[in-house]
């Protein structure tokens, strides 16, 4: 017996998301004035709304943003808080790609970077 192990695809989520493992995705007030938020932007919360996750600041990040969101159009955003992400995707505040320090505190949150298969 054969099996179909490959990945499906799912549009602009799989830019982000890796579907080896169901992901748990929430939605949540976003800080106005952050601006424009990336697709695969580590976000952490600070007084009930999300914004950039600052790898030099306080907190810790609590997701990662799975589309882009423009806070000029909108003002929730919905991030993954459990699943695989792409490696190659992720940024912190500023847009720069995440330490080995932040991968671990992702992967003790539930979720885990993955390098692109």
């Amino acid at each position: 017996m054969k099996a179909n192990t490959g990945a499906q695809l799912f549009g602009a989520l799989d830019d982000v998301l890796l579907r080896v493992h169901p992901p748990i995705i929430r939605t949540q007030k976003a800080k106005a004035g952050t601006g424009e938020l990336a697709a695969g932007l580590i976000v952490t919360e600070v007084a009930g709304e999300i914004e950039p996750f600052n790898e030099a600041g306080a907190g810790a990040p609590i997701g990662v943003l799975t589309r882009a969101c423009s806070l000029d159009n909108e003002d929730i955003a919905r991030y993954i808080v459990h699943g695989t992400v792409r490696t190659s995707k992720l940024t912190v505040s500023g847009g720069g790609s995440p330490s080995n320090g932040t991968l671990i505190m992702l992967e003790a949150i539930g979720v885990w970077p993955i390098s692109d298969l």
